[in-house]
């Protein structure tokens, strides 16, 4: 059961977690968070995500939301995402995020299955 949960961790940290640190950076660097940066972001996450789920559901779910993300990116906004709750891209991304972290769940928690083969 702790080799499922360290697999289940392991697994959100570098599939979830680790794909946002150039949001970090950028607000590490800036004291802000431009809206295209994170559209950007999301839409790139989206697609990562989208082609490392095995639920067809899922990857057509996120390849459709990287896809309008990517619409709504136009590289010139000065806008500012901050505060990070009021904006669409924040609950697209909450969306994700739940839905890929419960399959990583069920993959690596309940059913065993190695994040990382070679270790």
């Amino acid at each position: 059961m702790r080799k499922n949960f360290e697999q289940f961790v392991v697994a959100v940290i570098f599939a979830l977690i680790l794909p946002l640190l150039p949001l970090l950076a950028e607000f590490m660097k800036t004291n802000d968070l431009k809206k295209d940066a994170f559209t950007l972001c999301l839409t790139f996450y989206c697609f990562c995500l989208a082609g490392s789920t095995n639920s067809l559901l899922t990857f057509a779910l996120c390849l459709t939301m990287g896809i309008v993300e990517s619409f709504r990116y136009n590289g010139r906004s000065i806008q500012s995402a901050l505060p990070i709750y009021s904006t669409l891209e924040f609950y697209v991304f909450l969306t994700v995020f739940i839905i890929h972290g419960e399959e990583r769940f069920t993959r690596h928690f309940r059913k065993a299955e190695k994040f990382l083969n070679f270790i």
